[in-house]
């Protein structure tokens, strides 16, 4: 179902080829963005612009690899884009369950997750999808006033220490 939340906006979005990059694909695109994605693994990002077409979205993707560029800092960003209207917010998220931390999941076993879980206020482990709907609520009009702000996504264990 499209909720036209971020209708008439595109969303550039990194990783689409799996985790969080294409839960974010997905949640951007079924609140009415068009997406453009890009990620390392070509096969695997076309098949999210599959997925959000199968869906009713908008996608393209172009395969790229990010990590080779110098990242632009957000203050710069910011300063630059505000005035029209192009907002500059981090997310940082925890430990997310995405293909990319099974090996740390593996690692630490059954008793290490329960007693991460146990750590953490949420109770449970952060999913691709608890990332996705910060990200598309902090690209809506409805954060327009969030701007130079990272925002931490891990359930609580930070706040806590």
């Amino acid at each position: 179902m499209i909720v036209n939340t971020l209708a008439g906006k595109v969303a550039m979005i990194s990783g689409t080829g799996g985790g969080m990059g294409r839960s974010a694909a997905l949640e951007f695109a079924a609140q009415g963005a068009r997406v453009v994605g890009c990620d390392v693994n070509e096969k695997a990002a076309d098949e999210t612009v599959e997925f959000v077409r199968e869906a009713g979205g908008e996608m393209v993707s172009l395969a790229a690899d990010l990590t080779t560029r110098r990242a632009t800092p957000a203050g710069r960003t910011w300063c630059s884009g505000a005035p029209h209207n192009i907002r500059a917010v981090s997310v940082s998220p925890g430990l997310i369950v995405t293909p990319a931390t099974e090996p740390v999941m593996e690692a630490i076993g059954p008793d290490g997750i329960a007693g991460l879980v146990a750590r953490t206020p949420a109770g449970r482990l952060g999913q691709p999808e608890d990332v996705a709907r910060v990200a598309a609520f902090l690209a809506s009009d409805d954060a327009s006033y969030i701007n130079g702000a990272d925002i931490v996504i891990d359930g609580g264990i930070t706040a806590v220490g």
